[in-house]
């Protein structure tokens, strides 16, 4: 026979037992909800998500492009097409400017990938200064056999230019990326290259070019993308 006391005792236990039960459920639901808000919050995170990796560039790189042509047009001798010349012509005066024009072969790029950077690279043979050379966009379409000062239309500068100093021989580098980017995004009739003030007293800067003897000092570009 079960005493009265001990009857209590056991409903008491039973009591106890029943609430530290609901307890650990409701602590066990609690941390199922807490789990699954973070979880819910993580993957409503659109940055993070699978899908936004296909927007990145797969093929990340660059390269260092070879002049595919190039030519002078001159004031002084406005009939006469300088393709075939070993060196560039760019000058400033009275009667006697003179343009360089250069096209490279621009690259495909894959899907997601854009230009990130643009050099152009010049060597220069003399450099009579002090001074600025500025390089553009040419604005139209040009053949180095036939492009000559009297040419009509004769290609402008077009883009907004970008200068370096002149005055010393050796490498003249200038950042073209902006340029390029647009001659990508358009047409590819190439830059142009002349003195920022060609009303100054005459005054030349000789470049190699494609046709230049000594093949490592001749035009180039070169560009990264990603």
């Amino acid at each position: 026979m079960t005493r009265p006391g001990r009857r209590g005792s056991l409903a008491r236990i039973g009591g106890s037992l029943a609430a530290l039960c609901l307890a650990a459920a409701s602590t066990v639901a609690l941390a199922q909800h807490s789990s699954t808000a973070a979880f819910t919050a993580q993957t409503g995170d659109t940055g993070n998500t699978v899908t936004s990796a296909a927007s990145f560039c797969a093929v990340p790189g660059g390269s260092t492009q070879s002049v595919l042509n190039d030519t002078y047009v001159d004031e002084a001798v406005p009939t006469t097409a300088r393709g075939g010349a070993t060196t560039l012509r760019v000058a400033s005066g009275a009667g006697a400017v003179a343009h360089a024009y250069l096209r490279f072969t621009l690259p495909v790029l894959q899907p997601h990938c854009s230009l990130t950077g643009a050099t152009l690279r010049l060597h220069a043979t003399s450099s009579q200064g002090p001074g600025t050379m500025l390089v553009h966009r040419a604005s139209t379409t040009w053949t180095s056999a036939a492009n000559t000062w009297s040419t009509v239309p004769r290609p402008a500068p077009a883009g907004t230019g970008v200068g370096a100093p002149a005055g010393s021989a050796g490498w003249h580098e200038w950042d073209v990326t902006t340029l390029t980017q647009e001659l990508l995004a358009g047409a590819n009739d190439g830059f142009l290259v002349k003195d920022a003030v060609e009303t100054d007293p005459v005054r030349a800067t000789l470049y190699e070019s494609l046709d230049s003897l000594t093949v490592a000092n001749r035009p180039q570009l070169v560009l990264t993308w990603g």
